[in-house]
């Protein structure tokens, strides 16, 4: 049995909900070994998260998925160019 990991964000920037978080809700399969996960929206915490993850579950198979808000169909990336850069900043307590 194949082993799947389907990503997504968890809501952010004062949302109600994040619709690659709420797609995870519910979803089986029986000829998988699916896990989901709901990453952090924190740059370096998602990696970390995501990376261990990785490490943890030994995925065959891994689809990330993200929120474009300005598209209005689900669509693919064929690039990503991610750069540790938003409009949203996170705010660090010491």
């Amino acid at each position: 049995m194949r082993n799947v990991l389907i990503t997504g964000f968890e809501k952010f920037d004062g949302a109600l909900s994040n619709p690659t978080e709420d797609m995870l809700i519910g979803l089986e399969h029986e000829q998988v070994n699916l896990m989901t996960l709901a990453l952090p929206v924190e740059f370096e915490r998602s990696f970390e998260v995501l990376k261990q993850t990785i490490i943890n579950f030994k995925p065959d198979d891994i689809i990330l998925c993200g929120l474009a808000d300005n598209r209005t169909e689900i669509t693919v990336e064929k690039v990503a160019i991610n750069y540790i850069n938003a409009r949203i900043l996170s705010l660090i307590h010491i």
